[in-house]
């Protein structure tokens, strides 16, 4: 028996289209014994999840199609993120809105780019860009601050290979 969670975002009317979301499951509290990433819950465990929006969201509410969601708070999340540069002033997007400083460790002769180092880094909300030495690749970390929530999974009656799909939605409204 298993239980599976999806994530889902609703964005309403009047948000605007370039507005960032983004939901996923915690990496750092979702671990099994070994600090494995666990993926697939069973019934009766916690589904720990992140939520991270900018300024011009807010959170209108959280719902589970089984369960209830439960906010624990906020905190923040130690992240590492590979960023590939082609152009000198391209932008590259991080995956998540940074809270504070983005460091970079030059990836030198990695996939098949140049052995170079990046100059003008520089970091803008979630975009990146370089000036010069492209194309290069880096690897980038930085810490991002999240909403934490949890969903204890439903106990229903399945048979032993039978799995059952939670959805929890997440409807985000202009802020």
């Amino acid at each position: 028996m298993t239980v599976a969670a999806t994530l889902v975002v609703h964005f309403g009317d009047e948000v605007e289209s370039g507005a960032f979301a983004a939901a996923v499951l915690d990496w750092e509290l979702n671990v099994d014994a070994e600090g494995n990433a666990v993926t697939s819950f069973a019934p009766g465990d916690r589904v720990h999840f992140l939520v991270q929006h900018d300024a011009t969201l807010r959170i209108g509410r959280i719902a589970a199609t089984a369960g209830q969601v439960v906010a624990e708070g906020s905190g923040y999340r130690q992240v590492e993120q590979m960023l590939s540069f082609a152009a000198a002033a391209e932008a590259v997007d991080l995956t998540y809105i940074p809270a504070g400083a983005v460091t970079r460790d030059w990836q030198q002769g990695v996939d098949g780019l140049n052995a170079r180092e990046g100059t003008g880094f520089a970091v803008s909300g979630r975009q990146v860009t370089v000036t010069g030495n492209v194309p290069c690749l880096c690897a980038a970390e930085y810490r991002a601050r999240f909403n934490l929530y949890s969903l204890v999974c439903p106990s229903p009656e399945l048979a032993e290979e039978e799995s059952v799909q939670i959805e929890i939605h997440i409807y985000l409204e202009a802020a």
